[in-house]
Order: structure tokens, then sequence, then C-alpha cells
């Protein structure tokens, strides 16, 4: 375990604002624009992986759906599973680079053919090389065991990573309370993002609590309203309908100026696009001063 790796890192296409020590999730909390862990939580969280039966001696194949041809796999790795194989990939690939091995491997393609020590690598150069490297507070590589053609990973640290998975993809998908009413919110589009502190609203209290925008900002600098208010949070989204929470002020970024608050799935959508194109979809907006006189 790594516990100097437990913090929280911002994540603007995170589904939750859990941090996983082990299998084990810890919410980080935000109080006055600083993300904080209740001790207690945290505490009960490496209580529980202290709990779990250690053997490094019970060993178990990595390689998904079993030993496959050349030391492979049958399948295509996934999760811990893949980026595990990637630092062995990039291990081997910097090893065949050094020895200039010549043994005509295509970088990039035949996952199955990658579990194992090829190039001249070694356990020790792999282990050296990314042995800290860290997946949920955990450091698979500095476990890893070489047999014949394959590296083992202790049964614990699987079960670990395995637990981590299934419950960060559950905790994405669980419903949050309306901050209002209590009404579960399954709407990506109305659940702050990960990371911003910011509440959830249903539809209805969304509509009853927040404010319409009615171009009040347009052409502002932004510097200043972002300095000096009022947030974004206090409006509807501008785009959305039915409308969502605002999550952001969206501004041109050659001049400066306001545009209009946006929910955050209004602005993972206008970074696929340009801003005049989200503006010719706005009604109404006047914006021109910024933006279509200007060519943003």
């Amino acid at each position: 375990m790594a516990p100097v790796r437990f913090q929280y890192k911002y994540n603007r296409d995170a589904k939750h604002d859990f941090v996983f020590f082990g299998h084990q999730p810890v919410r980080a909390y935000k109080t006055a624009n600083r993300w904080k862990f209740v001790e207690s939580e945290v505490r009960a969280a490496g209580r529980a992986i202290a709990a779990l039966a250690w053997d490094p001696h019970d060993l178990v194949d990595p390689r998904p759906g079993g030993a496959g041809q050349q030391g492979g796999s049958r399948l295509e790795p996934t999760g811990w599973r893949a980026q595990i194989h990637g630092w062995i990939v990039r291990a081997a690939r910097t090893a065949h680079e050094e020895t200039g091995c010549s043994c005509g491997a295509v970088w990039g393609y035949g996952y199955e053919k990658s579990w194992g020590l090829r190039c001249g690598l070694t356990a020790d150069a792999l282990r050296e090389q990314c042995g800290e490297y860290a997946i949920a507070c955990v450091l698979p590589v500095a476990s890893l065991a070489w047999t014949d053609d394959t590296w083992l990973i202790p049964r614990t640290l699987a079960f670990i990573l395995d637990r981590q998975e299934e419950t960060d993809e559950n905790l994405g998908h669980t419903p949050t309370p309306c901050k209002v009413c209590g009404t579960g919110v399954t709407d990506p589009g109305r659940r702050p993002a990960a990371g911003s502190g910011g509440n959830v609203l249903c539809p209805a209290c969304a509509q009853a609590t927040l404010l319409s925008y009615r171009q009040q900002l347009d052409g502002k600098p932004y510097a200043k309203v972002r300095e000096n208010g009022p947030p974004a949070q206090d409006y509807l989204c501008t785009l959305c309908d039915p409308p969502r929470p605002a999550a952001v002020w969206d501004h041109c970024h050659d001049h400066g100026l306001i545009r209009g608050p946006f929910s955050e799935l209004t602005r993972a959508s206008r970074d696929q696009v340009t801003g005049r194109s989200v503006l010719k979809g706005r009604a109404g907006m006047g914006l021109e001063n910024c933006c279509e006189r200007r060519g943003c």
C-alpha cells in the first residue's frame, strides 16, 4: 500500500467524489474551497484493509481468460489488468530500444504476446521502472512474482483491485439525493462535476430555486464576475432543455467576456464544437459585441 497517494485530485469527468484506499471508498468533502476527509472514515478504510488475509505466496494469474499463446492471455485485458499490462509493455519497449533487440516486435499490437519478459527486460528492471506506480493507493508491480512464462499477483491484491473497480462503477450509477426534496437524481447532467463541490437538484427544485438567466452579464469581464460574483451556480443553464443547474460561466477565451451560465453537460458538449457554433444555437443571447462581431 502507498498511503501517501491517498489524496483528492480534481477530475471533471469523474462520476463521484470518493477516493479509494484499496477497495475502500472514502468520500472527499469540499469546505471553504479545500478538500477534506473525515478522519474516522479514513481510519475505518485502513482497518478494513488491515483485516484482509495476506499471503504473498498465494498467487493467481492476472491474465484475463487464462493463459493464451506465447505466454499471453485469451482475452484483452481491461481495468487494472490493462494498466499493469501497459506498464509491462512500456518497460519491454524501453528494454527493446536500449538493447537493440532484433525480435521485430510491433508495438501497440498483439496484446496476447506482451505479458512476459522479453527484449532483454528483467524482473528487477520492471520493478525499478514501475514499482511506484499506484492504483487506488496499491503498488501492484512491487508485489508481482515472475514464474516460467508470466507474472503472478497475490490473491488478496487481485481481490482488492477487482472490488475497487466494481465499487467505483457502482458509485458512478448510484442516485444522488436532491439537496431540497431528497429525490434520487440519476441524470449525470444534473450532478455537479466531481470536484466542484456543487449541489444536486432535481428538475422541479432546480426550476423553483434557481434564477433564469436573462443576459444580465452578457459582455461583462469574466475575471470580475469570477472574483465578485454572482456565482454561476445561482442560475439555470442557458442551453439545457429542460433547464439544468449551471456550474460555470461560459466566456470568450479571446476577449474574456461572459456569454452565459452553462451546466456541466453543456460545458462538456461545448468542448466538442466551437464557441461560435454553440452561440448559433442560443436564441436571443445578445452576444454580438463579444463573439459574433469579433469572430470568437
